[in-house]
């Protein structure tokens, strides 16, 4: 998926937050939420503003293999695992009933100084103001317990299959209640 198609979904219904250096007016960091009753390319606007169509009539043509895997395997595990883990029913989507991290990214010469933190408290504060959690999946394992510093539990994972000539790798379901407590 690239990031124009990650950003115009965002635009579309998302909130998505940045970051600024104030001494050199950069971008440092991002942080893109969704807020309940929107997820990822779930409706129509969405997808139209992401021009969601054209990329994966791309993706198809130009990589048949990835867009194969992109639909038949990736989308289908994305859409199922928040719910296995986090306990709602198969006719609903968790995500949409919640506010949920798609993205998060600071530029690594401004890693550790709470930036991310911070971008991650905006939604938190949101979801916890409307009384539902913050979740949202990963598959960087590096991270993991940074996430859980900032009181996210991992509440379960899944393998997912790489796309082809890619190894496979775990998809980590995480979340956070305003009462949550992380214990070990």
């Amino acid at each position: 998926m690239t990031s124009e198609t990650i950003i115009r979904a965002a635009v579309a219904k998302a909130l998505f937050y940045v970051a600024i250096d104030r001494s050199t007016g950069a971008v440092v960091g991002t942080a893109c939420w969704y807020p309940v009753g929107v997820d990822f390319l779930a409706d129509e606007e969405q997808q139209e503003k992401a021009k969601a169509a054209d990329l994966f009539a791309a993706l198809q043509r130009d990589e048949p293999d990835i867009h194969h895997w992109w639909m038949n395997t990736f989308l289908p595990t994305l859409s199922c695992i928040s719910n296995k883990y986090l306990g709602s029913s198969t006719e609903k989507n968790v995500k949409m009933e919640n506010w949920t991290l798609y993205s998060l990214a600071v530029k690594p010469s401004h890693q550790g100084r709470r930036i991310g933190r911070k971008l991650v408290e905006i939604g938190e504060e949101q979801a916890f103001k409307q009384g539902v959690f913050a979740c949202f999946e990963t598959d960087n394992e590096k991270n993991l317990m940074i996430y859980q510093k900032l009181g996210y539990g991992i509440v379960g994972s899944d393998y997912v299959e790489g796309p082809p000539g890619k190894p496979g790798y775990s998809l980590y379901v995480l979340y956070k209640t305003k009462d949550l407590e992380v214990v070990g």
